[in-house]
C-alpha cells in the first residue's frame, strides 16, 4: 500500500517516540532467555546446527536470523537487541497499512486514519510490548512475519501471504494458531466466492517454505528434532500456580487493551471484525490450554486485539451525539492511557532496565579460568557469562530449563555423568529458579563443586556461584 505524506509523518511520529522509550533497553545486557538464544546463535555462526550439536526446542528461524547479524557484526548486544525492536516497528507498520487497506480501501471509513494510528499506539505501547521490544524471545520476530502475512492475505497476494505465513511458523509454532484462523477464514470466503484458487496459492507458499523445512529437518535430524521442537512442548509437566500468576499479570499490566477489544461488543458492523475475532478467540483458548504458558505469548495477539480495540472505539465515540460528552470522554480516555503509558515508561526506566550490577564480578571470576574450561549453569545467566568471557558451555547444553529434566526430555543421571568428564570450572544458579529447584542439581554442585559467592541483583534476585572442585 501507499501511504500519503500524511500517514508517513503520523507512524513515524509514533515510532520514533517508541525507540525513544527503549533506548536505554537497547544498551543493558543482564539475565534472561535472550542469552540462550544469542549463545545458540554464536554457534550456528561457526557452523554448528541445532537438533544435531545443541538441544533447541524451537524451529529454527530465530536463531538463524540472528546468527547471520552475529556474522557480520560478531556477538554485538546492541545490534542483537535493536533488531528484535525492528521487528516490532515493523510487525507495526503492516499493522498500520493492514488498518489502512481495511478501512479506508475497503469500508471507506472516514475515520480511517485514526482507527490505523490509534491501533499501531495500543499495540506498541502495551506493557508486554514495551518490556520485551529489547528483550529477543523470538515471539517479536514471528509477529512481523505473521503481520506480513495477514497484510498480503488482505491485498490479494495470497502467494506471498503464505510464504510469509510459513516463515512466522518457523520462528515459533504457536504462531501457527492465528494463521490457522486466517487460512481457515480464506477458505470459507474463497468456497462462497467460487474462488478456490486464491487458498490453494495461499496454501501453496505456506507449504513450499514450511513444508519443505519441515520435511529437511525431520530427514536431517529424525527424532532429534521432532523430540526437541515438538515433542517437548506436550511433554511438559502443569503448572497450575504460575498459569494462574501469569493470567493475572497479563490483564493487570495490559488491560487498556484489553478493555478497548472488549468495547468490540458494542460497535457496529461488527462484521468488519469477523477475522480478527476469529483469529483472537482461537489463539486464547489455545493460551489457556498451555501447560506452561508465558506473557510474551500473547504479543503474538496484540496487535489484532489493538485493531479490534482502536476500531471499536472510535467507532462509539463518533456515535455519540452529545458534542460535551464526545469531548469529555475522549478527553478522559486520553488522560487515562497517558497515565498508564507513563507509569509503564517509569518502570522500565527505574526498574525495568535497571544494570545487571553483579555481572562484571561475575565475568572476572569466569574469565580468570584456563580457557580450555567450561561453564554450566542456569539458561538465564551462563550464556551470558560464557558470551561476555570467551568460555564455552559444557556439553553444549545451553538451554537449561528445569522442564527440560522434569519433562523427561533428558534424563538427569545420564546428563550428569557426561558432565563428570567435562572441564568443568564454574556451576551458576540463580537461587530458588530454574536448575536450582531441583534437588538433585543441587546435591550434583555441592559433591562436585564448592560453594564460592553469592551475588546479589536489586531487580534479578540472588546467584549462586560453586567453583568445581577440580578441573579435569
Amino acid at each position: 500500500m501507499k501511504l500519503t505524506p500524511k500517514q508517513w509523518i503520523f507512524f513515524l511520529i509514533v515510532a520514533i517516540i517508541f525507540v525513544l522509550i527503549e533506548a536505554k533497553g537497547l544498551t543493558q545486557v543482564g539475565p534472561g532467555d535472550e542469552n540462550v538464544y544469542f549463545y545458540m546463535a554464536k554457534m550456528v555462526s561457526q557452523d554448528q546446527m541445532p537438533y544435531k550439536d545443541f538441544l533447541y526446542v524451537h524451529p529454527p528461524l530465530h536463531i538463524f536470523v540472528l546468527a547471520a547479524l552475529i556474522k557480520i557484526f560478531g556477538v554485538n548486544f546492541f545490534i542483537l537487541k535493536s533488531a528484535t525492536l525492528s521487528f516490532l516497528l515493523t510487525a507495526s507498520f503492516f499493522l498500520y497499512a493492514l488498518c489502512l487497506e481495511l478501512f479506508q480501501n475497503k469500508f471507506n471509513d472516514k475515520n480511517a486514519n485514526l482507527i490505523s494510528v490509534i491501533s499501531i499506539i495500543l499495540f506498541l505501547s502495551s506493557f508486554t510490548t514495551l518490556f520485551t521490544a529489547t528483550f529477543s524471545v523470538g515471539v517479536e520476530l514471528s509477529v512481523m512475519l505473521m503481520m506480513i502475512s495477514f497484510y498480503f492475505v488482505f491485498i490479494k497476494k495470497y502467494f506471498v501471504g503464505g510464504i510469509f505465513a510459513g516463515l512466522a511458523g518457523l520462528t515459533r509454532f504457536y504462531a501457527l494458531v492465528p494463521l490457522f484462523a486466517l487460512f481457515v477464514f480464506i477458505f470459507i470466503k474463497k468456497v462462497q466466492e467460487k474462488k478456490f484458487k486464491d487458498f490453494l496459492k495461499l496454501v501453496a507458499g505456506f507449504l513450499i517454505i514450511f513444508g519443505t523445512v519441515m520435511i529437511i529437518l525431520t530427514a536431517l535430524y529424525g527424532h532429534n528434532f521432532i523430540d526437541d521442537a515438538i515433542k517437548y512442548h506436550f511433554l511438559k509437566p502443569k503448572l497450575p500456580g504460575q498459569r494462574t500468576t501469569v493470567y493475572e499479570n497479563v490483564i493487570k499490566e495490559n488491560w487498556i487493551i484489553i478493555v478497548l477489544f472488549l468495547l468490540f461488543l458494542f460497535a457496529e458492523n461488527k462484521n468488519r471484525l469477523q477475522l480478527f475475532l476469529f483469529a483472537i478467540i482461537i489463539y486464547l483458548l489455545f493460551f489457556l490450554s498451555l501447560n506452561v504458558p508465558a506473557e510474551f505469548y500473547l504479543i503474538l495477539i496484540f496487535p489484532l486485539l489493538a485493531l479490534v480495540g482502536a476500531y471499536s472505539l472510535v467507532n462509539l465515540i463518533t456515535r455519540i451525539k452529545l458534542k460535551y460528552l464526545k469531548y469529555f470522554l475522549t478527553a478522559l480516555i486520553m488522560l487515562i492511557f497517558l497515565w498508564n503509558t507513563a507509569a509503564d515508561v517509569m518502570f522500565l526506566e527505574k526498574i525495568g532496565f535497571l544494570p545487571f550490577s553483579s555481572l562484571n564480578p561475575m565475568i572476572s571470576k569466569v574469565s580468570a579460568t584456563s580457557p580450555d574450561s567450561k561453564i554450566f549453569g542456569d539458561a538465564s545467566i551462563a550464556p551470558l557469562l560464557a558470551l561476555m568471557s570467551n568460555r564455552n558451555i559444557a556439553l553444549n547444553y545451553i538451554d537449561t530449563n528445569e522442564m527440560t529434566f522434569t519433562s523427561g526430555l533428558t534424563n538427569f543421571y545420564i546428563f550428569t555423568n557426561n558432565l563428570d568428564n567435562v572441564n568443568l570450572s564454574y556451576i551458576i544458579f540463580r537461587k530458588n529458579y530454574g536448575l536450582h529447584q531441583i534437588e538433585q542439581f543441587r546435591q550434583y554442585a555441592q559433591s562436585r563443586c564448592k560453594f564460592e559467592q553469592q551475588y546479589s541483583d536489586i531487580l534479578e534476585g540472588e546467584f549462586l556461584l560453586y567453583k568445581c572442585n577440580k578441573e579435569i
